[in-house]
């Protein structure tokens, strides 16, 4: 009697997903857990696997000693083996080119620290995750201090080198330029700075001198002009204010005065 194709789960800190496989012999990825219960499930996820129950895998919120088919609600889990000793047995045949299998040492890191070994055919589970290297961190999965878990387990690593000391720009993305400071040589102020190679902005071009035609009108020139009885001289009323600083303008008239030679 031909048995339904497996279901092949794998359990992570983050996700789980489902990998199936036709008669032709192909994989194919499905994100989340496929829930068929004509087909049995080989279940991979971290934590300590004694008898088919899970221990320690705190990291997905079981309890110590956990049931994994009561934990994910489903039946016919006819395997259960540990995430890092079953990507090791994968890596070992993907690699062994004309040999049955290749001896690796394989770790992963993601939610947690696994490893695990291939020797002669045959998968092991490595502890590596709680051995002791020192260090004041606390483990959830051991309940204990230092071990190599608690220093490189996800939450504890920096995202983008932010507290290391390290400047990940990422795919695209170039590493920011530190910006001139005020006050140094010529040329080395932001607003009149020389163009940087890679700048998208020309830099601001410089003021035009007062005795050319777009000057704004100094201190006292509106007035001035207004007292001369020019024709271009505006008139200040209604929506019409003086700006405060070394250069006034009216602020509700269109376009600048020129100020002429008096």
């Amino acid at each position: 009697m031909e048995t339904a194709p497996w279901l092949f789960v794998e359990v992570g800190g983050s996700s789980i997903q489902t990998a199936q496989r036709d008669p032709a012999g192909r994989f194919w990825f499905t994100p989340g857990l496929v829930r068929d219960p004509g087909r049995p499930i080989a279940l991979a996820c971290p934590g300590l696997i004694r008898d088919g129950r899970v221990l320690y895998a705190t990291n997905l919120g079981w309890p110590d000693e956990a049931e994994p088919g009561r934990e994910l609600g489903v039946g016919g889990i006819g395997l259960v083996v540990n995430d890092a000793e079953a990507a090791a047995v994968g890596e070992s045949v993907l690699r062994a080119g004309d040999a049955p299998t290749l001896d690796l040492l394989y770790v992963t890191l993601g939610t947690g620290v696994g490893s695990a070994r291939v020797c002669d055919g045959a998968a092991s589970y490595l502890d590596l995750a709680h051995r002791h290297v020192g260090g004041t961190n606390y483990c959830a999965g051991c309940r204990s201090v230092g071990c190599l878990n608690s220093l490189l387990e996800s939450r504890r690593l920096p995202l983008d080198g932010r507290g290391s000391g390290l400047r990940c720009p990422g795919p695209g993305r170039r590493p920011r330029r530190p910006r001139p400071r005020r006050g140094g040589a010529a040329g080395a102020g932001r607003r009149h700075r020389a163009p940087l190679p890679g700048d998208r902005r020309a830099p601001r071009p410089p003021r035009a001198e007062p005795d050319s035609a777009h000057a704004r009108p100094r201190r006292g020139e509106v007035r001035r002009l207004r007292r001369a009885g020019l024709p271009g001289a505006p008139a200040l009323g209604v929506g019409h204010a003086m700006m405060r600083g070394p250069r006034r303008c009216v602020s509700g008239g269109r376009g600048r005065v020129p100020v002429p030679a008096v």
